[in-house]
């Protein structure tokens, strides 16, 4: 390929990290989305129950209003190529997962929480991994 000033090729890895970050951020912003416009046909999926408008709004508000946010930051990171917005996605899912661990310890152990757990764990390390990583390549 020639060389053509000011244009570099972008590390496989990179790219893999940002593809990454985008398929962990669509499938969370469309959740997210369900939950806010549709939290009725969520509410067994998530394991809750929704006391009326008070509890419909708390699930729309708070789960699903937490997802897409938690999108909606990694999609800035992304086109801003700030990697720092990384973070806040990282920081979120990891308040979650503290709380999922507490409710696993304080609670029981169920399959479905573990999934979860497991999840949202998962979205951190990759977050929190991919800010190191871009962020010194930036």
């Amino acid at each position: 390929m020639p060389y053509v000033q000011g244009v570099t090729k972008e590390n496989p890895m990179d790219s893999a990290l940002k593809v990454l970050i985008g398929l962990i951020c669509v499938p969370l912003f469309i959740g997210g989305a369900k939950i806010m416009f549709d939290p009725t046909s969520m509410l067994e999926k998530l394991f809750v129950s929704a006391d009326g408008a008070a509890g419909l709004n708390s699930v729309r508000g708070a789960i699903g209003g937490l997802l897409m946010g938690c999108s909606v930051m990694g999609i800035i990171g992304l086109v801003r190529g700030d990697t720092t917005w990384f973070l806040a996605v990282a920081a979120m899912m990891a308040v979650v997962t503290l709380g999922r661990v507490v409710g696993i310890a304080v609670d029981g152990m169920d399959p479905n929480s573990l999934r979860g757990a497991v999840v949202e764990a998962v979205i951190v390390a990759v977050m929190v991994g991919a800010h190191f990583r871009l962020s010194l390549t930036a």
